[in-house]
């Protein structure tokens, strides 16, 4: 489980990244749902929302690119 602190800091990595997957869906709560399946399957966690675009993150287990606060 992330801490509102992590989360802030992937939100702030992500901020400047490019999609990689896109979803075409307009209701809120929908996309909602499609991101925790998505993060489900990924066996990720949504780390957060940036408008349209969901945050998924899931922990490198050998080697983490991302050091976590």
């Amino acid at each position: 489980m992330l801490t509102p602190k992590q989360r802030q800091f992937l939100k702030s990595l992500a901020h400047s990244l490019s999609p990689i997957v896109r979803v075409e869906v307009d209701d809120g709560s929908k996309r909602r749902e499609i991101a925790e399946e998505l993060a489900r399957a990924a066996d990720a966690e949504v780390a957060g929302r940036i408008g349209k675009l969901a945050i998924l993150y899931r922990r490198r287990e050998e080697k983490p690119k991302i050091k976590l606060p």
